[in-house]
């Protein structure tokens, strides 16, 4: 559970940055039987299926990747 509470207060910091590259938790509630996250929806898959789709990258498609993850 500690784990769970440190990716939320991340998630919280990260929700008060301007970058459109990150998903947006909305809100999180831990209740007795239940923990519920509410985040942003995103239409698209994620990078990791993209990889493996695609098995590799070129170098300039690597490098647009990371410049709108840093």
């Amino acid at each position: 559970m500690d784990l769970l509470h440190r990716e939320v207060s991340l998630m919280e910091q990260t929700a008060q940055s301007r970058c459109e590259n990150i998903i947006k938790m909305a809100h999180f509630s831990d209740e007795s039987q239940a923990i519920y996250m509410i985040m942003e929806y995103f239409n698209g898959g994620d990078l990791e299926k993209l990889l493996t789709l695609r098995g590799k990258f070129t170098e300039n498609e690597t490098r647009c990747f990371l410049s709108q993850i840093a």
